[in-house]
């Protein structure tokens, strides 16, 4: 078996130095750093939770609340998380709260019950006042979210300019018949995309009411859903700005069966930049969410939380239009 001294004879470190790098516990020079994750990845390493929790009352673990594994945005959430983890030498216990109160509670506590060092946290259902007493028991990251009393520890991302940037791109491309297909769940960050959907139409001079709205479960399913019932009732549409690209995903195929070409017949744009939206066809416009950042800075806070270091003040991430194929200047049609 493998132990921390084969690690620190291979390193050329003390076995100290072993133990800050895996346990977090003290800033150690970047090259010693490099040295000992080499030789813990080409040893094979293992060390014991058991043990580290006992000596350093530490278990290595992080805690990460998400609300669905299946989704393919916090599947790049939980992505990034891990592999930033890695590089601390800690490890990642994840779960569901599927935006549901009862669940998201039940899920923290556990987590906590797991002694987890710190938890990332990404819960809607949740109150301030419940988050705050929650997190109060060791050190948090709360992600997507801004709450005023925890702001130094949360990481959210700037929902409305997003919901406004994918407008204003539809609206520059000559399109002025546009829907909106949204999430049937009351959260803010469907509430703030579709307030910058709005805002971009009203600088446009498009009055609110000239643009229809459906909503459904922010899948596929329900993309496919909302947009089927949005055509059915107006027919005239000639773009839809979905929620988010799994919504978008499911408004392609309602497109395509009713045969109308995408992009020179129909244009869509969504809301993330999840990994399946270079693989639909026509390629999906959206705008970037920064998921995976996210979750990466998230870790690094916690490991700066867990080592009383100083961490980049910066909150707010901001969106970002990528174009590809979905969406068409019809003011150049003839």
């Amino acid at each position: 078996m493998v132990t921390i001294k084969d690690v620190a004879e291979r390193a050329e470190v003390s076995i100290s130095t072993i133990s800050r790098v895996l346990n977090g516990t003290a800033n150690v020079a970047a090259d010693k750093r490099d040295a000992v994750l080499k030789a813990v990845a080409e040893l094979d390493y293992q060390p014991s939770t058991i043990a580290r929790a006992l000596v350093g009352h530490r278990t290595g673990m992080i805690g990460l609340l998400v609300n669905n594994f299946a989704d393919p945005f916090f599947g790049t959430l939980i992505r990034g998380v891990e592999q930033q983890a890695a590089q601390y030498g800690m490890q990642v216990i994840a779960t569901e709260g599927h935006h549901q109160a009862e669940q998201e509670e039940a899920a923290l506590r556990a987590l906590l019950a797991r002694r987890c060092d710190a938890l990332i946290i990404h819960a809607l259902a949740l109150s301030d006042w419940q988050l705050a007493g929650l997190t109060s028991h060791c050190p948090s990251i709360v992600v997507n979210r801004s709450i005023p009393e925890l702001e130094s520890h949360c990481l959210w991302f700037d929902n409305d300019q997003a919901g406004y940037l994918a407008a204003q791109y539809l609206l520059g491309k000559g399109h002025s018949r546009i829907g909106w297909i949204g999430r049937d769940e009351d959260i803010a960050d469907n509430r703030d995309r579709f307030t910058g959907f709005c805002r971009a139409l009203q600088e446009s001079g498009i009055p609110r009411q000239n643009a229809p709205v459906e909503s459904a479960p922010a899948t596929a399913a329900g993309g496919y859903q909302a947009t089927s019932r949005l055509l059915t009732k107006h027919p005239d549409l000639t773009a839809i700005q979905a929620y988010n690209d799994a919504m978008a995903a499911g408004c392609l195929r309602a497109l395509h069966e009713r045969n109308l070409r995408l992009p020179d017949q129909f244009s869509v744009v969504g809301v993330d930049d999840v990994y399946l939206g270079e693989y639909l066809y026509p390629q999906l416009t959206t705008i970037r969410y920064p998921i995976e950042t996210i979750g990466q800075q998230a870790v690094h806070r916690i490991h700066a939380l867990l080592t009383n270091s100083a961490f980049d003040a910066d909150h707010c991430f901001k969106p970002e239009l990528i174009e590809r194929g979905s969406v068409f200047d019809i003011s150049r049609k003839v």
